[in-house]
């Protein structure tokens, strides 16, 4: 299982860090785990085709996590993909979406292949020969509850993955509220936790490893100008490009 931090940066872009978007390759397969800002000419960079993905998730709708969407689709169009994509997205962004390739012209009639839209609704998520993936509710969306009542079509939801492949563990946390969001997702531990910095503390990220232990900590979805974050014993502060292998 490798991991590629595509974009290790939080929601204000920079020239250093592109949002968030994060690839996941197995012998066969390619999946990538939320779709920023740039996210296509990250793929490009590393040598990879848009079109040899077998799958997207998106965490939640915040722009920095699907902006890179619909320039992805467009790429794959071009480079004639022919096979179903799945993508895997929260329920209350799926005709929102569907309407948004239809501005921009990508229709099914013409596309070339069929995306498939499946709402995070129950586990496991995916489960083929290479990996399963499940997901599990955050609270990162919290603070807009008191909204609620004005935006009716928001639903409020954000989720962080499990994905088990080979005997191996890895946690895509995307944006949390706080660290114990990702408790049910993290288990006993496993080998690759993928943590982002920007509403993560680093104290209770501490606490928090002592019951969920993991073999390597990567941080990520980090905020200009980070003061909080260092490398320290076995986590490592991620840059674009950077990858890992478990």
């Amino acid at each position: 299982m490798r991991w590629t931090v595509l974009g290790s940066g939080a929601g204000k872009i920079t020239a250093e860090r592109s949002p968030a978007s994060h690839l996941l390759e197995t012998d066969r397969k390619m999946y990538l785990f939320d779709a920023g800002d740039g996210v296509t000419k990250k793929l490009y960079s590393i040598e990879k085709k848009p079109s040899s993905l077998e799958a997207i998730f998106i965490s939640h709708l915040h722009p920095d996590h699907w902006g890179g969407f619909p320039l992805l689709i467009q790429t794959m169009h071009l480079e004639k993909r022919s096979s179903p994509l799945s993508v895997f997205i929260p329920e209350e962004g799926i005709t929102t979406f569907k309407r948004m390739l239809e501005m921009g012209y990508l229709f099914k009639e013409t596309l070339g292949f069929e995306t498939r839209f499946f709402p995070i609704l129950k586990n496991p998520l995916l489960s083929d020969e290479a990996i399963t993936v499940s997901a599990y509710p955050t609270k990162h969306l919290k603070k807009y509850f008191p909204l609620g009542h004005l935006h009716p079509a928001n639903l409020m939801e954000s989720f962080c993955f499990r994905i088990e492949a080979n005997g191996k563990t890895a946690v895509y946390s995307a944006d949390l509220a706080a660290v114990e969001d990702i408790t049910e997702a993290a288990g006993t531990g496993g080998e690759l936790l993928i943590v982002e910095g920007m509403h993560t503390k680093r104290e209770e990220l501490g606490f928090f490893l002592k019951f969920h232990p993991f073999s390597h900590i990567v941080i990520t979805h980090i905020p200009p100008n980070n003061k909080s974050w260092k490398e320290e014993d076995n986590i490592i502060i991620s840059y674009d490009g950077f990858y890992i292998e478990i």
